[in-house]
Parts: structure tokens; C-alpha cells; sequence
């Protein structure tokens, strides 16, 4: 203690444990005044303030209001991306499911043709090659089945170019007078009786200049059930076509469906093929031709808008008449493309032998056909083909 009462400078201040109650009664320590004073903004003094504390959350007032809204923004945001994850997934397990299914029907549907096996000598033009055009040999035969080499009904090369994205279907004249590798000049048809498909390409490669490597071959049955199956096509039939489609049908003792009147008509599968076969003496050679082409054509349409049943039947009942030497791999490898084919190339069609560049002629044998400029036609086909269409 100093000697004025106070307390040593020395001396060491310690906090009563129990403070000691005040003498007015009021309990309490003095400190304890001063805190509710503080708080509640009283004084302690009179004529002076204490300062006034704010509570703790009084300056967070802005982030307490603001983070729920952030938070909440956030959990939209990851909403929203959840939905387009989950659409996303869906959506790919859907073509997933779509292309498997699409690539089950065309490896079944490829399991059903009839596979030939290409012979070691069957050598083509190599030269005659363009890797921007695919040509396939597409031959009708006049039998019902195609384990025989007869004449064919028809010939039609169908080519698939990148260069101008189009889709060309070129009837050849079965009458050209053409040389067969290994065999004597003859008609084109006896190309095909002679050594099948192999020589037939052969000879279209060697005297058109073409380069075709591969081909299918269909019998008058198969398509006869295609296109039954299809629902018919429809085609415009002239007077005198109508009479010899019916004389045909009756002919075959199918009275039932001959044809009661010439102009547009919705042919089913025999009337087809007695329409495919007419040959009117007094008509140009092309005529024949044309009736391919004008068949071709709307039986392209009518695949165009085919179903997935009316594949499968089809499938079923007209693909194991039909051949070709394609594998199974490569016919799956087209048939990815062909619905970029049938949906971005544009179809035109063309004839063989030009108009121009033949002319009839009798050979020795006494047989009538058509001797062909094969240089001027060569030339004609590549520009069809490559060419920007008009």
C-alpha cells in the first residue's frame, strides 16, 4: 500500500473469486454493469456514452442474405446439368439400340444370299479402275433360278460415284456384238451363258471400258416376290404393251390378273415380269432397255419407303434366290452408306450402247446385232458419271 491508501505499483492485481456484493443492495460486479450498459447503449456515467456494440451478425447481413441465392443458383445450374446428362445418355443408348438392331437385320439379310466364290483367272482391267466410282453388275435372269448360265432378261450396272454424288443406272443392250475373253465375238448375253457372271464382267470391263468387280444376280422368281411384297408398281402400260402382258399371263394360265386397260397401272410381280420380257419386232432395240429402266426406277421408290417388316419378309423369301460375290463384310460396309446414298446422291439414268453410236448389223451366222463405237460410249459413261449433273 502507499502511504495515500493506493494500491503499489509493484503489487500484483488479482480478480476476487467471489466478488463482493454491492451496499445499495444490487448484486452484480461493477463490470458486470458496465457489459449491459455496452450492449444496450446506456452509459455508466452521466453526460457520457458507452459505445454501442453491434451484433455479430449486423455486418453479415448482405453475405446472410445473398449465399442462399447463390447456393440455390448453384443447385439449378447443376440441376439443369444433370437433365442434359441424362437425356445425353439416353439418347445414345437409343441409337445404340437402333444401330444394333439395324446391323442384326443386315447381317442376317447378308447371310441370306447365295455366296459365289470368284475364280483365281477371273482377271479384270486393273486400268479400267476409278476409286471415286463403285459400279455393281446388277443381272436379271430369265429362269427361275440362278444355278444355270442362260441368256439374262436384263443387265443394269449400277454406280455409286463421289466425284458428282450421284447414282447411275446404266441398262446395256443385251444384242452388242462384243469380244468375249477366251471366246468368240458374239452378243453380250452369250457372255453370260458362257461363263456366268465372272465373264460377263469381264467382257463389259474389256470392250466398254467399265471396271466392275462385282455383281448380284437375281432370279425371275425373286423378283417376281419382291415385288409382290412391296405392294406392286406403278408404271404406265401402252395398249399394245397391255396386250402382250396379257397374252403372257394367260400363257401361264394367270388369267386372273391380266389387264383390263391401258395408262398407269399398279402391276404386281407376274404382270412384271411379262411387262420386262415384251420385245416388239418392230420397235428399236432401246425399247426393251426403256422397260427396265422405267422398272428399276419405281421399284428404287418403292425400297425408298419400305418398312421394316416388309424388309425382313423380303429378306426372307426373295434373298435366297439371289447371288453375288460380295462378302458378307463388304455387303455390311454398304449397307452403312446406302442411307447417305438414297438421302444426298442424286439418281439419273443412262443407256448402252448411246444413242449415235451403233448401228444394226447381220454377222455371218445370220444373227442381227449392233456394232458399237465402245470408245465413243467409254467416253459418254465417265462423263455421266463424274461430271457435275445439270
Amino acid at each position: 500500500m502507499s502511504k495515500k491508501g493506493g494500491i503499489s505499483d509493484t503489487q500484483e492485481i488479482r480478480r476476487p473469486k467471489v466478488p463482493d456484493p454491492h451496499t445499495n443492495g444490487k448484486s452484480g460486479a461493477p463490470h458486470t454493469a458496465i457489459r449491459r450498459a455496452t450492449m444496450t447503449g446506456g452509459s455508466t456515467q452521466k453526460g457520457k456514452t458507452m459505445p454501442t456494440r453491434r451484433p455479430p451478425t449486423a455486418g453479415n447481413a448482405k453475405s446472410a442474405k445473398t449465399k442462399p441465392e447463390h447456393q440455390k443458383k448453384n443447385r439449378q445450374k447443376a440441376s439443369k446439368s444433370d437433365v442434359f446428362k441424362r437425356i445425353l445418355i439416353a439418347l445414345i443408348c437409343l441409337l445404340g439400340a437402333v444401330f444394333t438392331m439395324y446391323s442384326a437385320n443386315v447381317l442376317t439379310a447378308a447371310n441370306r444370299f447365295v455366296q459365289a466364290v470368284m475364280h483365281d483367272d477371273a482377271d479384270l482391267n486393273e486400268s479400267a479402275r476409278d476409286e471415286n466410282v463403285r459400279n455393281i453388275l446388277l443381272i436379271g435372269n430369265s429362269e427361275s433360278d440362278t444355278t444355270g448360265y442362260n441368256t439374262p432378261a436384263s443387265v443394269v450396272i449400277l454406280s455409286i460415284s463421289s466425284r458428282n454424288q450421284s447414282v447411275t443406272l446404266t441398262p446395256i443392250l443385251l444384242d452388242s456384238y462384243v469380244s468375249i475373253p477366251g471366246h468368240k465375238t458374239d452378243r453380250l448375253s452369250e457372255a453370260f451363258a458362257a461363263g456366268g457372271a465372272e465373264l460377263l464382267m469381264r467382257t463389259i470391263t474389256s470392250s466398254f471400258g467399265i471396271f466392275v468387280d462385282s455383281y448380284f444376280s437375281y432370279s425371275a422368281s425373286a423378283l417376281e416376290k419382291t415385288v409382290d411384297l412391296l405392294g406392286g408398281l406403278n408404271v404406265d402400260v401402252s395398249e399394245a404393251e397391255r396386250n402382250h402382258v396379257n397374252q403372257r399371263l394367260i400363257d401361264a394360265q394367270a388369267n386372273n390378273d391380266i389387264l383390263n386397260s391401258a395408262g398407269a397401272q399398279n402391276l404386281n410381280g407376274k404382270q412384271i415380269l411379262a411387262y420386262s420380257r415384251y420385245q416388239n419386232s418392230g420397235s428399236t432395240p432401246f425399247a426393251q432397255a426403256e422397260r427396265q429402266k422405267k422398272i428399276i426406277q419405281a421399284l428404287i421408290s418403292k425400297l425408298k419407303q419400305m418398312s421394316l417388316g416388309c424388309f425382313s419378309d423380303i429378306r426372307d423369301s426373295a434373298f435366297p434366290e439371289i447371288q453375288t460375290n460380295l462378302s458378307v463384310g463388304s455387303m455390311y460396309m454398304l449397307s452403312l452408306k446406302l442411307p447417305y446414298y438414297m438421302l444426298r446422291y442424286r439418281s439419273q439414268t443412262m443407256l448402252l450402247p448411246a444413242d449415235g453410236t451403233w448401228s444394226e448389223q447381220t454377222t455371218p451366222e445370220g444373227k442381227h446385232v449392233l456394232a458399237v463405237d465402245f470408245d465413243a460410249n467409254t467416253q459418254i459413261f465417265r462423263d455421266t458419271v463424274t461430271m457435275p449433273l445439270k
